[in-house]
């Protein structure tokens, strides 16, 4: 998938950085795509722009975890993608991150 076909994940920036760089991040360390380099902390800003405004029709972890699966196999291809189960530490710290940012 390209940016462009994302819609602009800038925009969802925008509207809470802080938010956005901590699901960013979360995403980097567990690196789904394997595309960690170590040296592009930023590489996984388009999928949290696809993933973050799905987050609030989430009620649990487990919804979080069927997005995070939706959206890697939207942007890389189901067949590469790792099985949904290995989503489950990834699901758990954001969602961790959306109950902090609605008690804030």
């Amino acid at each position: 998938m390209s940016e462009q076909q994302s819609g602009d994940w800038r925009l969802i920036k925008q509207q809470n950085p802080e938010f956005f760089d901590a699901v960013s991040a979360a995403m980097y360390r567990s690196d789904p795509a394997r595309i960690n380099l170590g040296c592009n902390p930023d590489e996984y800003d388009p999928e949290a722009g696809t993933v973050i405004p799905r987050l609030e029709f989430c009620a649990s972890e487990d919804d979080v975890m069927g997005v995070l699966y939706e959206e890697f196999c939207r942007w890389f291809g189901e067949g590469i993608m790792p099985p949904m189960e290995f989503y489950k530490e990834l699901a758990a710290e954001i969602w961790a991150l959306c109950l902090n940012k609605n008690l804030g």
